[in-house]
């Protein structure tokens, strides 16, 4: 019988002060950043030379190029896409296979977003947007733009490691990544417990269970309750300590990963992590409705 930790967190305690101190280069990258986005709206193509084009940036696989945003935010943005690859690469490993290459337009404001992309349909997230049928990206030099960018790179890095993840996989790491980036003011951090995806995903799994999520097809669309279901149950996998063997679940978890990248999209959640169906749900229930009791 499984038996869950009252805390969540880093399943080691060693490197803790290494811990603390790239925790303190985020924050102090963080607030950087956040001043700079801050000044995004009063951006002014007064403050460029005339005749003289902003240069674009390359980061990953990402080209940025200006369209009214300094050049000081696109790097600002450039940096911080690369912590967050940083940290995606540390908790999920290194991709396999190379990055789709893509052009992400960057405009000073939400404002001057919403113009540029004015009858464009495609994948939207926040003050960013993704064009359907080619490969450009187009964003704010907000917040939510920075969130909407770092959403997609999970897709983009997930992809990258297996062409054909089920879409709750896929949706729970956006989801388990983009709480950090909520959290931290519009930055990336570290996956957070979110109380509103909690609510919706305990009321989800009461009603229908897990399984009609974890076996959706690679392609099919999600649910708003399923997409909560799904971070619930990657967190729970993710973060959430047993207290005889903490990583356990962890080690489940990558197998069946492992094994869809290996075998195909047609392995069996529960046969291969060897979870049984109700004990998840229950588990499940149980530490969503003790961390909805605690108050953050």
């Amino acid at each position: 019988m499984w038996s869950e930790g009252v805390g969540e967190g880093d399943e080691s305690t060693a490197g803790g002060k290494r811990k603390r101190r790239r925790e303190l280069l985020r924050y102090i990258l963080s607030t950087h950043l956040i001043w700079l986005l801050s000044c995004a709206g009063g951006a002014q193509r007064g403050n460029i030379p005339r005749n003289i084009k902003p240069e674009a940036v390359v980061a990953l696989s990402y080209r940025m190029v200006p369209r009214g945003a300094t050049l000081e935010q696109v790097r600002a943005i450039s940096v911080h896409l690369k912590l967050f690859h940083n940290e995606l690469m540390q908790m999920l490993g290194k991709p396999q296979k190379g990055f789709i290459p893509f052009t992400v337009y960057v405009y000073p404001s939400k404002e001057s977003f919403e113009e540029a992309v004015k009858g464009f349909s495609g994948l939207r997230e926040g003050d960013f947007l993704h064009k359907d049928g080619n490969q450009e990206l187009y964003m704010a030099a907000t917040q939510d733009g920075l969130r909407g960018l770092g959403r997609f790179h999970v897709r983009v890095f997930l992809c990258a490691a297996c062409r054909h993840f089920p879409p709750w996989v896929v949706e729970g790491f956006v989801e388990f990544f983009g709480t950090g980036m909520t959290r931290a003011g519009g930055t990336f951090g570290y996956p957070v417990f979110s109380r509103a995806l909690a609510q919706r995903a305990l009321l989800g799994i009461k009603t229908e269970g897990i399984a009609p999520t974890v076996t959706r097809a690679p392609g099919s669309a999600l649910s708003p309750t399923q997409r909560a279901i799904a971070w619930a149950l990657v967190y729970w996998l993710m973060k959430v300590r047993l207290k005889r063997n903490p990583t356990a679940k962890k080690r489940a978890f990558n197998y069946y990963l492992t094994q869809v990248m290996r075998r195909g999209p047609d392995i069996n959640f529960f046969t291969a992590t060897g979870f049984d169906k109700s004990g998840v749900k229950a588990r499940i229930i149980n530490w969503l409705e003790r961390r909805l009791s605690q108050n953050d």
